[in-house]
């Protein structure tokens, strides 16, 4: 479904495209301004049906401009411009989201290897600095990580991994999956002084798969650390909850942190294959880890958002269906 409205909806884009700029030097551009309203209401339902709701606000500032003048007065070239540029924004983003869904098990496996990589690095440097006796818990670390390499690769080089994968969901302690998570970043967190607070019920528990469960944690964990100054705090709450928009029960986690933010104009995009903020570009990441994040929360039947504001910070929160 989703990916036949993706394919319909690029060819209506390009459609507005040839509108608008047939409205730009028609003397009544009245039947173009309807076709173009229907064009954005074939944009805007359907969006948030097969699950895009970035493509749907857009959409409904596009429709919103149409709309807001009257038929009979010509279009302003301020408007113009502006339909312009949401019809670009659009193009942008079905196109990232087009790319997206053809993610590859060698693109997931080649950035998940790095963060167990990178941990089992960090965690070395840290042991040269520390006594032989005190390393028994950096080791231990290091052998998780390196399991969990070895996991993911046996996972990802399946052809039906995805599939067979269904069959290892099991009832899972909530707290604990994110205390190991934590643990596995503890080195990363204690070089820049960034305190890791849990705020979840001993009780909690979700059905989910462990692996991948804690990949989507270990990601925006990770982006938490990466992206908090020194000597800040990142909260991971985890509650009951439902599926937005039903009475499915779930768990919804969340992820706060006191970073830098994220402008709103890159908000739309930081789920999709390949995009970044300018802040993630400074960090020369590969900007798979978000998409990764909301492969797999999709892939439990769940889904992700993000609330942020530059300078104050960002609440990643997903939810996982229970059951």
């Amino acid at each position: 479904m989703k990916q036949i409205f993706i394919a319909e909806a690029r060819e209506n884009l390009q459609q507005c495209q040839d509108y608008l700029e047939q409205l730009r030097t028609a003397v009544d551009g009245t039947s173009i301004r309807q076709a173009l309203l229907l064009l954005a209401d074939n944009l805007c339902e359907p969006a948030l049906m097969v699950g895009l709701p970035e493509v749907f606000e857009v959409a409904q500032k596009f429709r919103h401009i149409l709309a807001s003048q009257p038929a009979s007065e010509p279009i302003t070239p301020d408007n113009l411009q502006k339909l312009k540029h949401h019809c670009h924004v659009l193009q942008n983003m079905l196109g990232a989201e087009a790319g997206f869904s053809t993610l590859s098990a060698k693109d997931i496996l080649a950035h998940d290897l790095k963060s167990p990589l990178g941990i089992i690095k960090a965690t070395v440097e840290n042991l040269l600095h520390t006594a032989p006796a005190e390393n028994a818990g950096a080791l231990q670390r290091i052998l998780r990580q390196a399991n969990k390499g070895l996991q993911l690769l046996g996972h990802w080089l399946q052809d039906d991994a995805l599939q067979a994968a269904h069959r290892e969901r099991r009832q899972l302690s909530v707290r604990e999956l994110i205390k190991e998570c934590c643990e596995a970043l503890q080195v990363l967190a204690a070089q820049k002084q960034i305190r890791m607070q849990l705020k979840v019920d001993a009780a909690l528990t979700v059905t989910a798969h462990a692996l991948y469960l804690s990949q989507i944690l270990q990601n925006l964990l990770g982006n938490a650390i990466k992206f908090s100054a020194v000597g800040g705090q990142i909260e991971i709450r985890a509650e009951k909850s439902k599926l937005p928009g039903s009475e499915v029960p779930a768990v919804l986690f969340q992820i706060v942190d006191q970073g830098r933010g994220i402008e709103e104009q890159h908000l739309p995009y930081i789920f999709m294959q390949r995009t970044q903020t300018k802040a993630q570009d400074r960090q020369h990441g590969s900007g798979l880890g978000l998409a990764i994040c909301k492969n797999l929360c999709e892939w439990h039947g769940g889904t992700i958002w993000v609330r942020s504001r530059p300078r104050k910070g960002s609440t990643f929160c997903f939810v996982i269906p229970d059951g």
